[in-house]
């Protein structure tokens, strides 16, 4: 059965995935969905994710959130980007904003060195 769903899923065809899935258990077909969506983000196949991402079912862990992170703009994937910005997971997890780079090169400067702080003459001075 999940050979199915994954078999489905490398034809293309949106209508057979969503066919397999619903032959699985609701259970099973909430795991299926989880792996679907991760590998539809990293295929860029935006109507399969869109399939997932509607159902739902499944938590989104961490490296789901990851690869959904890397699309920054429009321009990577147009279609992937639209079906992440209306999905539920959006709204849970919106899209971080970029620091400016020169806030991080600013605080990098301000930044004491660790191993200052520890040498001697430093503020907690270590008798090597």
């Amino acid at each position: 059965m999940f050979e199915n769903v994954f078999r489905a899923y490398r034809t293309g065809d949106v209508e057979e995935v969503k066919a397999s899935l619903n032959q699985l258990s609701d259970e099973h077909a909430n795991y299926v969905r989880k792996s679907l969506a991760v590998l539809a983000l990293q295929d860029r196949r935006s109507t399969i994710l869109k399939l997932c991402l509607d159902q739902g079912g499944f938590a989104f862990e961490h490296y789901f959130e990851d690869a959904a992170n890397r699309f920054q703009n429009a321009s990577d994937d147009p279609e992937t980007f639209k079906v992440l910005e209306e999905s539920r997971f959006r709204k849970l997890y919106p899209r971080p904003t970029p620091r400016a780079k020169a806030d991080s090169e600013q605080e990098l400067e301000d930044e004491e060195d660790p191993s200052e702080v520890f040498d001697q003459g430093g503020r907690l001075p270590v008798d090597w």
